[in-house]
């Protein structure tokens, strides 16, 4: 007697692998690496979110304005000094709209400049202070690191604190991204102008380098 196995269709063999997978729960290999980058990603974007708000907080200073600030003891100080740092900021951009109307440059700092984007940074390694697309979000680091006669989360002077963020200003000042030569030119041009109307007073960090944030300044662009 013949005994005869199930009749085979030309597509099985093709099909086989499919229903296997699909029997044991499985997905194939392409799918499975696009479900672990999502979940890679949502992992990396749950603990920045820890890590940031719960590093930061709210706080209301006396201009009406609310910073984000590092969440400390001395927190209102913080935004004070944000706060104080964003009138002389705007003076300045304003004075720059004021002396040169027709200035592209000028003009592209006037449109890049919002009071409001204006933060205290946190404790990211490698990072002082920095603007985030052209000034959607300015980050300044307000607190010295240990070291170099400084203690841990001492504020910086307000005054060096001001010519770090002209350095963020000429960054708004400039189309192109990176320290170029009009970058640079924009810089001096800032520094110059917040001297002239006492924004700003002139530090030699040449002859007398001053530490910030766990880094020496030591030249100067005036």
């Amino acid at each position: 007697m013949q005994v005869r196995g199930p009749a085979v269709h030309p597509g099985d063999a093709a099909l086989r692998p499919h229903h296997l997978q699909r029997l044991c729960g499985g997905a194939p290999a392409a799918e499975r690496l696009r479900r672990f980058v999502i979940l890679v990603m949502v992992i990396i974007l749950l603990t920045y979110i820890y890590k940031y708000y719960g590093e930061v907080t709210i706080v209301t200073a006396s201009d009406g304005q609310r910073y984000v600030v590092r969440k400390l003891p001395d927190s209102q100080r913080a935004a004070e000094i944000l706060a104080a740092l964003n009138a002389k900021l705007t003076r300045l951009v304003r004075h720059m709209v004021a002396s040169y109307p027709n200035d592209r440059s000028v003009e592209f700092l006037y449109a890049n400049y919002n009071p409001a984007a204006l933060s205290e940074g946190g404790t990211e390694v490698g990072y002082t202070s920095y603007a985030v697309n052209k000034g959607e979000k300015i980050v300044v680091c307000l607190r010295q690191k240990a070291g170099n006669g400084q203690k841990e989360d001492a504020f910086v002077d307000e005054n060096v604190l001001t010519y770090v963020a002209i350095h963020e200003l000429a960054h708004l000042m400039t189309e192109i991204v990176g320290h170029t030569t009009d970058f640079w030119d924009n810089f001096r041009r800032l520094a110059r102008e917040a001297i002239a109307i006492g924004v700003y007073e002139r530090i030699d960090f040449e002859a007398a380098p001053e530490p910030y944030c766990g880094i020496i300044i030591s030249s100067s662009v005036v």
